[in-house]
């Protein structure tokens, strides 16, 4: 069984994002797999999508944000967008 986690390295064979290295959680929402991450000192968060049924990078939804609260708030857009 995929796993958001297992998709994701797969797609990325277990890089990091330079600016966004601190991995906090994989989920799915919606049609998507996501990773949320941070940036080392915590003052900007990343959002990157991968379409969840072909693992396609979705690189128009990938998001950045100065606040772990925005980036919540954007997955929670993405739950809404694309129901599978």
């Amino acid at each position: 069984m995929m796993t958001p986690r297992n998709a994701f390295k797969i797609v990325y064979n277990g890089a990091k994002n330079v600016m966004t290295p601190r991995i906090l959680r994989y989920g799915s929402a919606g049609g998507y797999y996501y990773e949320l991450s941070a940036s080392k000192d915590e003052s900007l968060y990343g959002v990157t999508v991968l379409l969840r049924d072909t693992l396609e990078r979705k690189h128009d939804k990938h998001r950045a944000f100065h606040t772990l609260e925005d980036a919540k708030e954007y997955i929670e857009e993405l739950r809404k967008e694309r129901k599978l």
